[in-house]
């Protein structure tokens, strides 16, 4: 005999969504540095906040270009 709670969920109906995005490109300039780097906090887009010092340092290493 099983619970209660697992008799309700086999009449139940349930939907799950799974989401998510991906950068068309991978440049640090278009994505990475507006929405993670801790210059960017609040409304120019980093908005949840996210702060970390080793990462603003390569991030911005990486929107340097190189002349070839």
């Amino acid at each position: 005999m099983g619970n209660i709670s697992s008799k309700k969920q086999e009449k139940e109906i349930f939907t799950a969504y799974l989401g998510g995005w991906i950068s068309g490109t991978s440049d640090a300039d278009i994505v990475l540095y507006p929405l993670l780097d801790s210059k960017s906090i609040g409304f120019p887009g980093n908005r949840a906040r996210y702060s970390n010092p080793e990462f603003d340092k390569e991030v911005e290493a990486a929107r340097v270009a190189f002349k070839s």
